[in-house]
């Protein structure tokens, strides 16, 4: 048996994995505990279902607790810090071309309301 033990700080039914222990009843390298008393903190599972390598994600283990249904969620890896700066700065610079081309076409609308050039 595989001992997993979840988040305990969500109400929700579906929690997170947070520690697992493929021994637990091992004598040297278990807890010490009986079924009931492991059953208190977390639950026993005879598989562990394998994640998917998708690249750029990070699997995290989830549990349903009513049915003890294994599955895993993925979300996105963080980039590093000069990836994303590298990614803000080009955003940046990609709205202010933009905002310029937006604010020119509004300029040239008003001349054509008005009749006048502005320039």
């Amino acid at each position: 048996m595989i001992y997993l033990e979840y988040d305990k700080t969500s109400i929700l039914p579906d929690r997170r994995i947070e520690f697992i222990h493929y021994i637990p009843f091992d004598p040297e390298h278990g807890f010490g505990k009986s079924k009931e008393e492991l059953e208190r903190s977390g639950i026993l599972v005879d598989s562990i279902p394998t994640s998917s390598e998708k690249p750029n994600m990070i699997a995290t283990l989830m549990v349903k607790i009513e049915t003890k249904e294994l599955w895993y969620e993925y979300t996105e890896t963080p980039l590093p810090d000069d990836d994303r700066i590298a990614r803000l700065e080009k955003e940046n610079t990609d709205l202010r071309k933009s905002n310029l081309d937006t604010q020119e076409a509004i300029l040239e609308l008003y001349e054509m309301l008005m009749g006048t050039p502005t320039t």
